[in-house]
């Protein structure tokens, strides 16, 4: 399967400055994220999804919530497309750490870990004073660190989760005044798509 972005469209120029989609991460959280979002421009954007002879359009705007998150219940939510019986992909960013959620979650679904587990990994990736979002400084328990690294790589060889980088170098914009590296470089190194397997 390929993700590429194909043309953006900007819908508010009152600014240069990339308006980034929401990643529900913590950072954003202690940061009031919200009263920040009218001082950039919006945009709205279509991604390429093709997979041997099936292609669709999906369009992607910076108002509305696309990207998983983790809810105060420590449930994963988010958009999701749905592409074919094989795939139902969602986005994610990096940036959150949401990805150790996913493999947290994948994990209790599929039984690598126990009960015990559960509860000792669960209270360092959601701590009660983050309300469901994982910590910026996550990965620097090794712990952590080494539960993610060996849950990842065996989710993956098992084809139990499955990852999808964007392809940028289509990308294109009618307004020159846009600065389309930083979208690329946004898409390219922070945001990808996920699909999980029951």
């Amino acid at each position: 399967m390929k993700i590429k972005l194909k043309d953006i469209k900007i819908t508010d120029e009152n600014s240069e400055t990339l308006c980034k989609l929401r990643d529900n991460s913590y950072s954003e959280w202690i940061n009031d994220w919200d009263s920040e979002k009218n001082k950039f421009s919006s945009w709205e954007l279509k991604l390429e999804i093709t997979d041997e002879d099936r292609s669709v359009l999906f369009t992607i705007d910076s108002e509305n919530d696309f990207l998983s998150f983790v809810d105060l219940e420590g449930f994963l939510a988010g958009e999701e497309f749905f592409f074919s019986e094989n795939y139902n992909l969602k986005m994610a960013s990096h940036s959150s750490n949401i990805l150790l959620g996913i493999v947290f979650s994948e994990s209790i679904k599929h039984k690598y870990i126990d009960e015990n587990e559960i509860d000792y990994f669960g209270m360092y990736i959601f701590p009660e004073w983050s309300r469901g979002l994982i910590p910026n400084d996550i990965f620097d328990n090794e712990e952590i660190k080494e539960f993610f690294e060996e849950n990842l790589k065996k989710l993956i060889e098992e084809k139990k989760l499955i990852l999808f980088d964007i392809d940028t170098e289509e990308l294109e914009c009618d307004n020159e005044d846009v600065n389309i590296e930083e979208f690329k470089k946004y898409f390219k190194k922070d945001l990808f798509f996920y699909s999980v397997k029951d």
